[in-house]
């Protein structure tokens, strides 16, 4: 049996900061399901460089609820 989903999203994007997209994805969400808690993992991944996001990601993986 699949644990029950804890309503953490975490973030890692290429998208950098310095244009709205982050916020505007949040902002889907939170419309989606006020219930839903965010975190920015990275948004300074080099663009469409899925290695590093990987490195990112596995570098996270155990320290967020299931």
């Amino acid at each position: 049996m699949l644990p029950r989903p804890s309503g953490l999203v975490t973030f890692c994007t290429d998208f950098g900061a310095d244009d709205p997209y982050v916020g505007i994805m949040k902002g889907a969400l939170w419309r989606a399901s006020t219930k839903v808690q965010v975190v920015d993992l990275c948004h300074a991944v080099p663009p469409q460089d899925v290695a590093a996001a990987a490195f990112h990601v596995w570098a996270a993986v155990g320290r967020f609820p299931a």
